[in-house]
């Protein structure tokens, strides 16, 4: 992965985690909060979904690492190094984006993690709040992209994923199906896992990376 990114998670910017559910994105976010603090340091997780496990990031650090971890006394100075917000609401979630300044500078966070940016959302508002609901994603991801700019520091935020129809066209449209013309969703079409949330979050993010299952999970 490191290589793939030529050198790591880039800092000053948001990297998104998609995944279905399984697919280890919030171990992924956890082993990231460990590499963050295993020379000092702190980092920050939002959880939005109440999977945060301080044994879990325990354990991670203690099987990554049993030359620095092995010790209870190190692990314990590790979880306590990560500072954690349970939020429940979208607008909380924002509220607690804005408040992260004095916070990354008293505990030198080197990473931010929000676990998951879907799961608020998507609860929150029907499909016929689709536009409030892009508007309030675009407030959270300017606020992330301010706190990554102005402490250059990688943030972490886990997406789910929602299925698509690749429709059958009719003889009038191209197979690009334009917003125009594009065909009718039939029972025979193909559908298709991707990130939710829609293209203006997409817009929003610097790097996504996919988690998917392999053979024999």
């Amino acid at each position: 992965l490191d290589l793939a990114l030529h050198g790591g998670l880039p800092c000053a910017s948001i990297c998104e985690v998609v995944g279905p559910a399984g697919a280890g994105k919030t171990q992924f976010c956890l082993k990231a909060c460990v590499l963050a603090m295993r020379n000092g340091g702190g980092s920050i997780f939002i959880d939005t979904e109440s999977r945060f496990s301080a044994e879990r990031l325990c354990e991670i650090a203690r099987t990554s690492f049993p030359e620095q971890f092995s010790d209870p006394e190190a692990q314990q100075a590790l979880a306590g190094r990560c500072t954690v917000y349970s939020v429940t609401s979208t607008e909380q979630l924002l509220e607690v984006l804005k408040s992260l300044d004095e916070v990354i500078i008293e505990r030198g966070v080197k990473m931010i993690v929000v676990d998951s940016i879907a799961c608020l959302a998507r609860r929150e508002f029907s499909r016929q709040g689709l536009g409030a609901r892009q508007n309030l994603l675009a407030k959270q991801a300017q606020q992330m992209k301010f706190l990554a700019e102005t402490f250059t520091i990688p943030i972490v935020v886990s997406n789910q994923v929602t299925t698509r129809y690749a429709a059958k066209t009719t003889n009038n449209e191209d197979e690009e199906g334009s917003p125009s013309n594009r065909g009718i969703v039939t029972d025979d079409a193909e559908s298709f896992l991707t990130a939710a949330l829609g293209n203006t979050w997409s817009h929003c993010v610097n790097t996504r990376l996919v988690l998917e299952a392999g053979p024999g999970g």
